[in-house]
């Protein structure tokens, strides 16, 4: 992505470019991208989601802006789209060349240092081992007791016999999935607040939840501070949660070991060491199911692991597995997959205290 300001026009410009290398679009496909409802591929059996409602409300707003959008494209190489706003007079504003992460201000949130206690019995729904791990530690250092269930058929078994406070459910399961669980709680009387977990963060896919019958929706990676606070709400202990502002994320070079940003957290030292410990394991999966081409457990591995990574303090390989997942999703071919999974590979292994050595024991 590019943002530039052109002050050379009678009033200036806020340029945005973002350009991508997924599949592309043809001619016909990009005449029809702006009008309401209409997605390039038209096909009932379309592979990607949404309304085809996106481009159509950004260019109308970018034109009550005084601006438009407008795309480029090319088939098999990918689609570029650029967006211009009218910027108003700027002949008394400063401006900055070549900003760096280095010059902002970090923004820290206002409740970071603040303990939260909750009072309850949580059922956490997950499959993921470590997003399990991660979750459950945060609600029992904040005073919560905690039941597991790995599926939603569990979970379903589990409401019916005990009595939960809260429950937290991830959406994507095997067995019987998040939406089928709370489905089926729901058509039983359970009234109970259920918080949708998810690593899809569109307003569709929190639709999607609430429209099932949970109460809310958290995106993953979730921070804790966010979780606990929703939970307590929900729990009718505190307020509604404010949205905390976003963290700047440290840059390494590519030989540096990457260190976990909660590393300096003494309640996260243990966890974050766990996880670190069974990323060998998790590599090795990756490998093996690449290699003999199952591409479910594989795409199942890299989904956990995005979820998880960010929740851990690993922003830059949360990023690096939603691109492999993405190259999967979409058929971008087994070289650019290879390269992407390759990628998220060598930068897992930078992980500071991974034991390559372990791979091998693990295979």
């Amino acid at each position: 992505m590019n943002v530039c300001c052109d002050r050379e026009a009678a009033s200036s410009v806020l340029l945005i470019k973002v350009h991508d290398t997924g599949i592309g679009m043809n001619a016909e496909q990009m005449g029809r991208i702006f009008q309401p409802f209409a997605q390039g591929e038209e096909s009932t059996t379309r592979k990607f989601g949404g309304t085809g409602l996106g481009l159509t409300i950004s260019r109308t707003l970018a034109r009550l802006l005084g601006g438009d959008i407008e795309v480029i494209s090319e088939v098999g190489v990918g689609s570029g789209f650029s967006v211009c706003i009218d910027g108003g007079p700027l002949d008394d504003a400063d401006m900055i060349a070549d900003l760096t992460e280095s010059m902002l201000t970090a923004i820290t949130a206002e409740n970071e240092s603040e303990e939260i206690s909750i009072q309850g019995r949580v059922l956490l729904v997950e499959d993921g081992r470590d997003n399990r791990r991660l979750l459950s530690s945060h609600l029992k250092f904040a005073g919560a007791e905690v039941v597991i269930a790995e599926n939603g058929q569990i979970a379903v078994d589990l409401v019916g016999s005990s009595r939960f406070d809260l429950i937290l459910m991830d959406m994507q399961m095997p067995v019987m999935d998040g939406y089928c669980a709370t489905r089926e709680l729901r058509s039983r009387g359970v009234k109970t607040p259920i918080i949708a977990l998810t690593a899809y963060a569109m307003s569709e896919d929190r639709a999607k939840c609430i429209a099932c019958g949970c109460t809310d929706y958290l995106a993953k990676p979730v921070e804790s501070q966010l979780l606990l606070q929703t939970i307590k709400y929900h729990l009718g202990q505190g307020s509604a949660p404010a949205a905390s502002p976003p963290k700047a994320e440290v840059k390494v070079e590519p030989t540096d070991s990457i260190k976990s940003a909660m590393i300096d957290k003494p309640r996260m030292a243990k966890v974050i060491a766990e996880m670190v410990h069974d990323l060998p394991g998790d590599v090795q999966k990756i490998r093996t199911f690449l290699e003999k081409g199952e591409t479910e457990a594989l795409l199942r591995v890299i989904h956990q692991l995005k979820g998880a990574f960010g929740g851990y303090g690993f922003k830059s390989i949360t990023e690096l597995a939603a691109a492999a997942e993405t190259a999967i999703k979409e058929c971008e071919g087994n070289d650019a997959i290879k390269a992407k999974i390759g990628s998220l590979i060598q930068n897992i292994r930078r992980i500071e205290g991974y034991d390559a050595q372990a791979e091998s024991v693990a295979a």
